[in-house]
C-alpha cells in the first residue's frame, strides 16, 4: 500500500507567491510569467500556486550562469 500523504504538512510546507517573490528578490510579476511559460516548478492548489521549497532549490542549481548570492536567496548573473 502506497504512504499516506498529511496534507497539512504538504500545505504548510509549501511556498506562496509572496514568500518565493522574497526569497528570489524578484517582483511577483515574473514569478507568474515563469510559471506560465512553465519554467519555473510549481503546483497549483485551489486556483493558488503553490512551490516546494526543494524543488526551487533544485531548479534554481540547474540555472545556467546563475548562482546565490551570499547575502540571501537571490538570482544573480554571472560575470565570468
Amino acid at each position: 500500500m502506497g504512504a499516506v500523504i498529511d496534507r497539512k504538512l504538504l500545505v504548510e510546507r509549501l511556498w506562496t507567491i509572496e514568500q518565493l517573490s522574497e526569497a528570489l528578490g524578484v517582483p511577483k510579476s515574473w514569478i507568474y510569467d515563469q510559471t506560465r511559460r512553465r519554467f519555473i516548478p510549481h503546483w497549483k492548489i485551489a486556483g493558488k500556486l503553490r512551490f516546494d521549497p526543494v524543488d526551487i532549490d533544485a531548479w534554481i542549481r540547474m540555472q545556467p550562469g546563475c548562482s546565490l548570492t551570499t547575502r540571501g536567496s537571490v538570482l544573480q548573473q554571472r560575470r565570468d
